[in-house]
């Protein structure tokens, strides 16, 4: 298999922001999500989104070698904590520190490629290069969208 470079990865995967302006007009939009539930309030999420999330967590406490796929993530989520200064109020990355995703991909990418499995054989700096780039380029897309009210932002978290 040919070597992949960074460069050509990165060109397939700028390919839709290059089709999107031509495409817009002719389907009205580009994203639809439908849900293939009745969701009446930010509450129902708890009934149907997250046992997906947690049904990992639990497979992890069933097998314990699975948890060798997952312990690159958790490794690097600590990481990057103490990177930035750990102190009782921080010891853990937030969701919004987007920073930390690049990282946590690059270092399942590599247990991936130790174990035989990956189907591109990335440097770090490569997978991190690529990693930053699509995860930055789909934050800001996102973000842009909720500017232009096609995205609504999500009520605040009361605890």
């Amino acid at each position: 298999m040919a070597k992949v470079s960074v460069e050509n990865l990165l060109r397939k995967a700028d390919l839709p922001n290059k089709r999107a302006e031509a495409w817009h007009p002719f389907y009205r939009g580009k994203i639809e999500v439908v849900s293939k539930v009745k969701i009446d309030s930010f509450d129902d999420f708890a009934v149907w989104y997250t046992p997906g999330v947690a049904k990992p967590c639990k497979t992890i406490e069933e097998d314990l070698k699975t948890a060798d796929k997952s312990k690159p993530a958790a490794m690097e989520l600590a990481k990057t904590a103490q990177d930035r200064g750990l102190t009782p109020e921080y010891i853990i990355p937030a969701m919004d520190e987007w920073e930390v995703f690049p990282r946590e991909a690059v270092a399942v990418g590599q247990q991936a490629i130790k174990e035989g499995i990956a189907r591109l054989k990335l440097t770090r700096q490569e997978a991190f290069e690529i990693a930053e780039t699509l995860i930055k380029r789909a934050r800001d897309q996102t973000h842009s969208m909720m500017d232009l009210g096609y995205i609504s932002q999500a009520p605040p978290i009361e605890y």
